[in-house]
């Protein structure tokens, strides 16, 4: 218990010794698809098989049309490298490899693109007329000389990043059967003013949005299904009350602020409703809860703590955190409170479980080795795997929409960053950092329309 409370996800801003015991327990806790194309049916990228081969694709500088800034092609092309180098997916061949990027639509060469090792191609041509952007492109497949895909996405002239990211969805979609994750968004905690507060970044860090600022402790945030709110914890008003940050009106409420601890808040997958960590009778338990704080519902009762669900995506079940065992395990009951059992054996602190969007495996952290490692684990309890366990510590597992990577937070640099590594422990790379802060606890958005 000693390391946990040096963690820097929840506890160095807690009076510890201010905390009744059953609060400072509760504290430590809480810190081959089918590509279908109107020419063929193709398995072209797996995203489901660990170790695949990432696929070779050919990007050739994005045209413009005589009226359209020739600065847009450079913004074009990185955003889109970035978001297909970030999928784990794609091998980009470098331009200057390209024999022949030069030909015109309608007449590619697809057995000079096969000679540097293309096996897909994306062209893009853009336009900018009358204040409207268009972005063109047409994807190949060029070992069967095939055209995948070929489609207009527009917006104001200013949506050159939202409407590259749609694009790169595309790409993703056409070779692997589903739409990519690209447009949706990091919410996170950092300390870079002292006190933690609630951030919400895209993807490449080009645009970051503040949320709260009340120099006080604000933590755990958790993003609604169709991405419009946040919630969180804060101690705005002395006691760690539950919040609803709304982002199309641009502000907060309070929706639970019930005596002791308000904390770990998830929305239910149908949105309607809500299940959170309550100590209201003394004793830290999971409740489900409407989203005006009316009607409770308590789920667990046990005198130990009950900590940290997560919804299953069909909404049926809830991964959580338990002590019942004399230690922290993840448990899986039904979503009424029925049935709970044990699905952790292995190690003697595992927390933070975050149930992936396809259904098929549990993320969570361990403790081990006077550190923290991510772990993954069926549902059924089986193949508890070792995802990042390397260097430092690694906990705080949040996926991403389409289940092929998994956000967390890292102190391999000394402060924590927020890293992504693939579904199956391959890759972890650096995604969201700022010099001199920590950046913790991250939930990950869904794709925006």
């Amino acid at each position: 218990m000693k390391n946990r409370s040096n963690s820097l996800k929840t506890t160095p801003k807690w009076n510890l010794r201010k905390l009744p015991g059953l609060f400072l327990l509760a504290v430590l806790f809480v810190l081959g698809p089918l590509v279908l194309s109107p020419v063929a049916e193709k398995v072209y990228i797996d995203i489901g098989s660990p170790g695949a081969k990432k696929f070779p694709i050919a990007i050739p500088a994005p045209a413009p049309t005589a009226d359209a800034p020739a600065a847009l092609s450079g913004k074009i092309a990185s955003t889109l490298k970035f978001d297909l180098e970030l999928s784990g997916l794609f091998k980009i061949l470098p331009p200057e490899s390209y024999l022949k990027p030069g030909l015109p639509a309608g007449a590619e060469d697809f057995a000079s693109w096969r000679t540097i090792g293309a096996e897909g191609l994306v062209r893009i041509k853009y336009a900018q007329q009358d204040q409207k952007l268009s972005l063109t492109a047409e994807i190949y497949d060029t070992v069967q000389g095939l055209s995948l895909s070929g489609k207009v996405f527009t917006g104001a002239p200013d949506s050159c990043a939202a409407l590259t990211h749609q694009l790169a969805n595309e790409v993703v979609r056409a070779f692997t059967g589903t739409p990519g994750i690209f447009g949706s968004r990091i919410a996170y905690e950092s300390n870079r003013g002292g006190r933690k507060e609630i951030f919400i970044s895209d993807l490449e860090q080009s645009r970051e949005l503040q949320i709260t600022s009340n120099r006080r402790l604000n933590l755990s945030p958790t993003w609604s299904p169709d991405g419009s709110q946040i919630l969180y914890t804060s101690y705005l008003k002395g006691n760690p009350d539950l919040y609803r940050y709304d982002l199309r009106a641009g502000k907060s409420e309070s929706i639970a602020h019930f005596p002791g601890l308000n904390l770990g808040p998830v929305f239910s997958p149908s949105g309607k409703e809500l299940v959170l960590t309550l100590s209201r009778d003394n004793d830290a338990e999971i409740y489900v809860m409407n989203l005006s704080g009316q009607e409770l519902t308590r789920l667990t009762n046990n005198q130990v703590i009950d900590v940290q669900p997560s919804y299953s995506p069909d909404g049926k079940k809830l991964a959580f955190t338990s002590s019942r065992a004399g230690s922290p395990q993840i448990y899986v009951m039904d979503s009424d409170g029925k049935n709970a059992t044990r699905l952790t054996f292995q190690g003697s602190y595992n927390c933070s479980p975050a149930w992936s969007p396809r259904g098929d495996r549990i993320a969570y952290t361990r403790q081990e080795n006077n550190r923290f490692s991510l772990y993954a684990i069926k549902p059924d309890g089986t193949e508890d795997t070792l995802l990042v366990g390397d260097a430092g510590s690694s906990e705080d597992p949040a996926w991403s929409p389409d289940g092929r990577l998994i956000a967390f937070a890292a102190n391999r640099t000394g402060d924590y960053d927020i890293w992504v590594v693939n579904f199956d422990g391959s890759s972890p790379r650096p995604l969201i950092s700022r010099k001199g802060s920590n950046e913790t606890a991250p939930a990950w958005s869904p794709v925006s329309p």
